[in-house]
């Protein structure tokens, strides 16, 4: 009797012993469950997160490469790195080189000066081949104004259909002669040159504000656009390609300037003399002159001018 009863309770025990255990073993394997689900959601999360890098190395390395196999003293800047600067012309591109200074119109870059040369004993050339001057001496309204000087205004071309600018400061064999300054030479975009096949473009679109505006109602209407636009397409074996480029500006400014005509040089007792018609017997001489004869400035002029210009630049 005894051994009965311990037998049914030992059996119970075990019973309890195995539900216990069934009810602990869902536990653990939801416990294993669980890291492996979180870790599938991980592999998602990074393989949907795509990181890419956009560098300017190359063009860098290409710059480089142009002044380590050039036979002269020559330096070179991408169109990578013109774009990284709000520049509106080629002349405000050329002052980042070394050597390089540009002199403002209306407040924007037109010539430029190397090693002291200033724009008319520097030769400009687009692709190898000779630009003419585009300065032509407008103010006096004759219509058959003519170029003053050499100088290549800098103005006329848009920075964003350039792929490259190179300023040769010595001679070369391969370039045209006529430089003493250096040799500029501006080299357009090329079809084969974009960096991936098929068709792709690119629009650019800029506004400036001239606060010089006097006919302006408001300060909106004194900013200005400024459109480009670049459509290219080449063949997967890089053997044929379309390139097409335009670009437009609309640029309104004022200028005022004040310039004697001439000037005279008179005597320093005459121009002392209160008998005479420069300074009066109340007037206050400091910083008295110690030269025998002074110059004074005759026929004072002042110009107000209102300029409106517009460019168009295209290219294929």
């Amino acid at each position: 009797m005894k051994s009965i009863r311990l037998g049914s309770g030992l059996a119970r025990s075990a019973s309890a012993i195995a539900i216990t255990a069934c009810l602990l073993i869902p536990g653990i394997a939801a416990a294993q469950d669980a890291p492996s689900s979180q870790t599938s959601t991980q592999d998602e999360a990074t393989a949907g997160d795509d990181i890419v890098v956009t560098g300017i190395r190359a063009s860098l390395d290409q710059a480089i490469a142009i002044k380590r196999e050039s036979a002269g003293v020559v330096d070179a800047i991408s169109a990578e790195d013109i774009g990284k600067f709000p520049d509106t012309n080629l002349a405000e591109s050329l002052q980042r080189i070394t050597g390089v200074s540009i002199t403002r119109a209306n407040g924007e870059g037109s010539q430029v000066a190397v090693r002291g040369f200033s724009g008319g004993f520097n030769l400009v050339t687009l692709n190898g081949r000779q630009l003419p001057s585009t300065s032509i001496d407008t103010s006096t309204g004759n219509a058959f104004a003519r170029g003053t000087g050499r100088s290549f205004d800098f103005q006329n071309l848009a920075s964003e259909g350039v792929a490259r600018l190179e300023v040769f400061k010595t001679g070369r064999a391969n370039i045209p002669s006529g430089g003493i300054g250096a040799s500029i030479n501006v080299v357009t975009r090329r079809p084969l040159d974009a960096r991936d096949g098929g068709l792709s473009g690119s629009i650019g679109a800029k506004a400036l504000y001239d606060s010089t505006v006097e006919n302006a109602e408001g300060d909106l209407s004194k900013v200005t656009p400024e459109l480009s636009g670049l459509i290219n397409w080449k063949n997967d074996s890089e053997t044929f390609g379309v390139s097409v480029f335009g670009s437009y500006q609309l640029r309104e400014s004022t200028s005022i300037q004040s310039n004697p005509n001439y000037w005279n040089i008179v005597p320093l007792a005459a121009f002392l003399s209160t008998a005479g018609p420069y300074i009066s017997p109340t007037t206050t001489i400091t910083n008295r002159p110690t030269t025998p004869y002074v110059q004074i400035p005759n026929d004072s002029r002042y110009q107000f001018s209102e300029n409106r210009r517009e460019r168009l630049n295209g290219q294929a």
